[in-house]
């Protein structure tokens, strides 16, 4: 028992460092990976690989691009604030066990009623910026693969001219 509580000790002490090393680190880690797995494709294959990159980071740059505009639009707009008073109405009317006018609510459930509501929002929010920085993510790994396999394409390229 004692040698597998150890164990999970240094497994969960490796799992922070790994969470938590720097970004030059991550970096550098997957750079090597990303090297090790195409080193050793045809440049042909290479270059195919590279447009095809290239073309799937243009096309997530322009849906990024509209689902930024129509989220910002929306929340901005109209449906932004419908939204925001559905979500006001619906927590008026389940504050309570018995249906009451908003004007009958006391001082206390209508702070309940809008610190709720903040909260909503506020998870709605955290929400959509987390996709919009995981999607952000992706387009700079796809963008890192087409650095390296383009060096590998000169590298290659350089040792066949000789």
């Amino acid at each position: 028992m004692e040698q597998f509580s150890k164990e999970i000790k240094i497994t969960v002490k490796r799992l922070i460092k790994y969470i938590f090393r720097s970004e030059d680190e991550r970096i550098t880690k997957l750079v090597e990976i990303y090297r090790k797995r195409y080193e050793k494709d045809g440049i042909a294959k290479l270059q195919d690989m590279v447009i095809g990159y290239k073309s799937k980071v243009q096309q997530s740059q322009l849906l990024l691009t509209g689902i930024m505009l129509a989220m910002f639009t929306a929340l901005l707009g109209g449906l932004g604030q419908s939204i925001v008073h559905w979500i006001r109405q619906l927590l008026i009317v389940n504050t309570s066990a018995t249906l009451k006018q908003a004007q009958s609510l006391t001082k206390a459930d209508l702070q309940t009623v809008l610190f709720t509501e903040f909260l909503i929002l506020a998870v709605i929010i955290l929400i959509l910026v987390l996709g919009l920085v995981f999607f952000i993510d992706r387009i700079k790994t796809t963008q890192m693969k087409i650095l390296v396999l383009e060096d590998i394409i000169e590298k290659k390229t350089k040792s066949e001219k000789l």
